[in-house]
């Protein structure tokens, strides 16, 4: 099997790999988390779930797309935060590729949004079939409501909307602000005044009304996907063709260059050989003179002394 042959049987198999998981994932619905590490992403999914499913420390710890049920193949992921290393991101993608609801988490004690986290956004958007589609997706999850003490987190949350209205032309998407820290004391002490005021029970709330609204598009989503998935492969197809074409042309480029050289030697060589036959002409000439004169000499030779 030559390599074109092999790069085709590679672009085949990826493809069947991706449309079997495409497949798969019709009826379920994956709300997936996303933003920096450290910002509350685990500690959200586990007051929304009403148990401790994912870790939570305060050093780096989730660095695999782990999954837990909420309920009626509703599926919670809880990605890596993005930066820490090409491997966590390259981890977290795929758990966005499948995304139907994205919960991007932003703790705002670090202040507004930083580039970092705009472009990951912006890398969100290119996942899905249109920019539209993502933004019905898109949820803005503000923690550590508890440290806002003066109401600068109304600032804060005003300069990332006005931001991303910037970037993306991105407007009306919700924004929740979640104390992850009062909903786990409220719950552990039966405190309904601190589970109230945590902002998880309006959170649950969107989930669980979006994901009704969303198990109805799923299929439509998946649909989409996969004709985005098809005209990636055919792009990959294009781009072999292109790449064979384009070595064949140069191929022929040397082909022409090397009976060019040859061309020219050849006729280098025809020009030498005119230039040694005129001289041996030349010589032959002079050869002819030079024996005519010597006879001649020799006569008169002959005759002066005879």
């Amino acid at each position: 099997m030559n390599p074109v042959e092999e790069q085709l049987k590679q672009i085949k198999k990826e493809f069947e790999k991706k449309k079997g998981l495409l497949e798969s994932q019709v009826g379920k619905i994956y709300v997936v988390n996303a933003g920096n590490m450290n910002h509350g992403k685990s500690s959200m999914l586990n007051s929304l779930l009403n148990r401790e499913m994912f870790k939570t420390e305060d050093i780096r710890t989730t660095v695999s797309c782990d999954e837990a049920t909420y309920k009626d193949n509703v599926i919670f992921v809880d990605t890596p935060g993005i930066g820490a290393n090409a491997s966590d991101d390259a981890t977290a993608l795929k758990a966005y590729k499948r995304a139907d609801l994205i919960l991007f988490v932003h703790n705002p004690s670090v202040g507004e949004l930083h580039d970092l986290e705009v472009r990951q956004i912006g890398k969100l958007i290119d996942l899905f079939p249109d920019s539209k589609e993502f933004w019905k997706r898109f949820c803005l999850v503000m923690t550590y409501k508890e440290g806002d003490k003066n109401q600068s987190h109304d600032l804060i949350q005003q300069n990332i909307e006005e931001r991303l209205s910037k970037e993306f032309h991105a407007t009306g998407f919700p924004v929740f602000r979640i104390s992850n820290t009062r909903y786990q004391k409220g719950t552990h002490e039966n405190k309904k005044n601190l589970v109230a005021q945590s902002g998880i029970p309006e959170l649950r709330a969107y989930i669980e009304k979006t994901v009704d609204k969303l198990k109805n598009a799923n299929i439509a989503l998946q649909e989409k996907r996969l004709e985005q998935l098809k005209k990636e492969t055919c792009h990959q197809i294009n781009q072999l063709k292109t790449q064979v074409q384009e070595s064949k042309k140069e191929k022929t480029k040397s082909v022409e260059e090397m009976s060019r050289i040859v061309l020219s030697s050849m006729d280098q060589y025809a020009q030498e050989c005119g230039k040694l036959s005129k001289q041996k002409d030349e010589l032959s000439l002079k050869s002819a003179k030079l024996k005519k004169e010597r006879d001649e000499l020799q006569k008169r030779w002959e005759r002066e002394h005879y």
